[in-house]
C-alpha cells in the first residue's frame, strides 16, 4: 500500500455547488500524494453523490453528533497522513498550487499548523471584503508566544493544515460550541509551538449572514470565549478590535461607503450584544441559550454529562 503523506479532511452537510467547485480544485492540486475524507453530518442533498465520482473515504455521522472539535479529532484518528489539511466545504482553493503552497510550512520543526489566506467572493459586501483584506492580507506572519497577542492570531480551520503527531497529542477542544481552531492555536502557542500564516495558499471563502444569524453566531463565540481565555488576559483583543474598528471606519470613507458606516454601526452593536450574552450564558434559561445559539445540539450534548 502506497504511503500517504497528507489527509485533506473534509466535513461536510448539504454542500451544493460550492462542494462541487471545491473537489473540482482539491483534485487539480499539483501535489498529488494525498487521501481524501469527508465526515458527513447526514446531507440530504446530492452532495455524497458528487463525491462518490473522486477517490474519497466516506463516513457518515448523525448530525446530531457534529461538533467542530469532536469531528475534526474524529478525522485525525481516521487519517493515515501525517498531515492533516482541514478544508471547509464551501472553501475553493483558488489554484493548483494551494496544497503545496499550505504544507511546505510543515517541514519546519517546531511549526504545529499552518493557516491560508481566505479572500471573500465577487458578490461580498464592503464590510465583509474589508473584515476579509484586514484578518488574511498578503503578507506572511509567524506567530509564537512572543508576538501573538500583538498581531492577534486568528488561525482559522478554514483553510489550514497541521501535523498529525500534534492533533493527536493536542486535540482540537471539544467542550465549546465554535472557536476550536482559536482555543487549540492559543493552546498550541503557550506549549511553545509555532504557527504560520501563509499568504500564497488562497481560497475563496465568504458568507452572506442576516442579523439573526450573526447574532447567534457571535453569541456562541462569546459562549467559547468563556473557555478559551478563561484561564489567560483577553484585553489585547479588545484592543485589537478597537484598531481594527478604526481602520474600517477609514477603509469605508475613503471608498464613498458611507451608508455601509451606519450598517457597520449597527452591524458591530448587534456582534457587541451577544457576544456579551454569549459571556453569560451562565446567568441564562437554558431554553433561551438554545434560542440565541446556532448550535443547539451542542446544549443537548452538555447536558448529558
Amino acid at each position: 500500500m502506497k504511503k500517504i503523506n497528507v489527509s485533506i479532511i473534509l466535513l461536510t452537510l448539504n454542500g451544493g455547488e460550492k462542494f462541487r467547485k471545491v473537489l473540482k480544485m482539491v483534485f487539480k492540486q499539483t501535489y498529488k500524494n494525498f487521501e481524501t475524507i469527508i465526515i458527513d453530518s447526514s446531507s440530504i442533498d446530492n452532495t455524497l453523490e458528487y463525491a462518490k465520482r473522486y477517490p474519497i473515504k466516506i463516513f457518515k455521522i448523525p448530525r446530531s453528533d457534529f461538533g467542530h472539535g469532536k469531528t475534526r479529532n474524529l478525522g485525525a484518528k481516521l487519517a493515515r497522513g501525517r498531515y492533516l489539511v482541514y478544508l471547509s466545504q464551501d472553501a475553493i482553493p483558488t489554484d493548483n498550487n494551494w496544497l503545496g503552497n499550505l504544507l511546505v510550512n510543515l517541514k519546519i520543526e517546531n511549526v504545529a499548523g499552518v493557516f491560508g489566506r481566505q479572500i471573500a467572493n465577487g458578490t461580498a459586501n464592503p464590510l465583509d471584503f474589508f473584515n476579509y483584506k484586514e484578518d488574511y492580507p498578503n503578507i506572511r506572519k509567524i506567530f509564537s508566544i512572543k508576538n501573538y497577542e500583538q498581531n492577534n492570531v486568528i488561525f482559522s480551520d478554514v483553510n489550514s493544515a497541521v501535523k498529525k503527531s500534534v492533533i493527536l497529542k493536542y486535540p482540537y477542544p471539544e467542550n465549546i460550541p465554535v472557536g476550536e481552531d482559536m482555543g487549540w492555536a492559543i493552546d498550541i502557542i503557550k506549549k511553545n509551538y509555532k504557527l504560520i500564516y501563509e499568504p500564497t495558499a488562497v481560497v475563496i471563502h465568504s458568507h452572506k449572514f442576516s442579523l439573526i444569524n450573526t447574532f447567534k453566531i457571535y453569541f456562541d463565540q462569546g459562549v467559547s470565549f468563556t473557555q478559551i481565555y478563561q484561564q489567560g488576559n483577553s484585553t489585547y483583543l479588545m484592543l485589537n478590535n478597537k484598531r481594527k474598528f478604526i481602520n474600517k471606519i477609514k477603509y469605508l470613507f475613503k471608498n464613498h461607503k458611507y451608508l455601509w458606516i451606519l450598517i457597520s454601526l449597527v452591524t458591530d452593536t448587534i456582534k457587541l450584544l451577544s457576544l456579551m450574552l454569549g459571556k453569560h450564558y451562565q446567568k441564562l434559561p437554558i431554553f433561551l441559550i438554545k434560542h440565541f445559539s446556532d448550535y443547539p445540539n451542542y446544549w443537548v450534548q452538555i447536558r448529558k454529562y
